[in-house]
């Protein structure tokens, strides 16, 4: 998390390969995902152990229809059809998107959207699962369902790595943040021990009764 311009998107884009194979500009240090150097491996082969989604979920949306936008993946990477049948299902099952496989991804609502998108990673059946802002533009129904999926996953052995602006629903089961600014990270730690360095986490948006007990000069910070 952290403030726009903070550099989440750009170290996101770090994880899957898309920098520097796809984005250009002066790349130093190292990236590694596993033991892999994502400087060493086509974003490709980088797919299948980290599945990215992007804030604008249906911009990589482009199939005629969700059924076949969740086969696109593994039938990139080569399995048989009865596989890819199976993949899709068992995806399509996982987000709770069955009812969708025939619609076309033109007519899916801002949660449907994201739903599909993280449906159609889950098909590659990656290790890591990242994504970009996927909130942004889904009311507060849509990103509560979106949070427990996440967190169901997470709970099944999917790492779950998400840059966001609205963190109020990770205050219900606090893991590790990462805060930036201008590109440095400024804090990274568990959740719950940001609460207690104001200055690093000034761009996290801390609960309401939190900010209630720091503005009273109270020593406790609930969530």
């Amino acid at each position: 998390t952290g403030g726009s311009g903070s550099g989440k998107s750009t170290l996101m884009r770090m994880g899957n390969g898309l920098i520097p194979h796809f984005h250009p500009g002066e790349f130093h240090g190292t990236v590694r995902v596993g033991n892999a150097d994502t400087r060493d491996l086509p974003v490709r082969d980088l797919a299948a152990k980290v599945g990215f989604v992007f804030q604008h979920q249906e911009a990589q949306l482009f199939n005629a229809t969700v059924e076949r936008e969740l086969a696109f993946g593994p039938r990139n990477q080569g399995l048989a059809r009865a596989a890819i049948a199976a993949r899709v299902q068992w995806a399509a099952e996982r987000t709770g998107v069955v009812h969708l496989l025939a619609r076309s991804t033109q007519h899916l609502s801002g949660g449907e959207a994201a739903r599909v998108a993280i449906a159609c990673v889950l098909t590659m059946r990656p290790p890591i699962l990242m994504l970009d802002e996927p909130s942004a533009a889904l009311d507060p129904v849509a990103v509560a369902s979106l949070w427990d999926l996440l967190r169901e996953l997470n709970g099944d052995g999917t790492s779950v790595v998400i840059a966001e602006h609205r963190v109020e629903p990770a205050w219900e089961h606090p893991g590790t943040v990462a805060v930036m600014r201008d590109g440095r990270l400024v804090f990274g730690g568990q959740l719950t021990d940001a609460l207690r360095v104001p200055l690093e986490t000034r761009d996290l948006a801390l609960p309401t009764v939190t900010r209630l007990f720091v503005a009273a000069g109270l020593p406790e910070r609930p969530t």
